[in-house]
């Protein structure tokens, strides 16, 4: 398999069209998703029903692609990311998948001076324990956290919580096709 890198990720190249993804659907008998990376938009993520394929893409050698309502994120070594369905979003962890709609999740975000810890949960038990660097910036006179802007753990934790899943719910349902 061939590789390439930008932004010190890795991502196959591979040349996408409709016809990869049509054949992809046929062979493996599952609908093939291509969303977005959080940061980078250069970079998507191919993914299928159940998250049993995923694949790291370069757009700019895509031809003839569909963008769903999704985001993902590449973390040492880990694919993590939100996805639009018919039954609403769906979070993925590398190929174990989560229908938020059940309302079994929590997520956590929480902070030291250095670092922030990303946990998910499902129905009582941790899935997921992230830990990376925080994202600090300078506004006006003062240090602030990143809120979600480049950061997709603090993205994702913010659009989750009580007063605004029912938003961020209704906004990754989408109708099957």
């Amino acid at each position: 398999m061939e590789t390439d890198k930008l932004y010190g990720l890795h991502f196959q190249k591979i040349a996408c069209s409709k016809e990869w993804l049509k054949k992809m659907m046929i062979t493996e008998k599952r609908q093939m998703n291509v969303i977005r990376h959080f940061r980078y938009p250069e970079l998507a993520c191919c993914i299928s029903e159940g998250a049993q394929h995923l694949r790291q893409l370069n757009l700019n050698q895509m031809t003839d692609y569909t963008i769903v309502r999704g985001f993902y994120t590449h973390h040492r070594g880990h694919f993590i990311g939100i996805t639009a369905t018919s039954e609403g979003p769906l979070f993925f962890y590398d190929k174990q998948c989560f229908k938020l709609s059940e309302g079994k999740f929590m997520i956590t975000l929480e902070h030291d001076d250095k670092r922030n810890t990303f946990s998910f949960w499902w129905d009582g038990v941790e899935i997921c324990r992230l830990n990376y660097q925080r994202q600090l910036y300078q506004y006006n006179e003062g240090i602030v956290d990143d809120d979600g802007i480049r950061d997709f753990f603090a993205w994702l934790y913010l659009s989750t919580g009580p007063r605004k899943f029912w938003r961020f719910q209704k906004f990754y349902t989408v109708k099957s096709s």
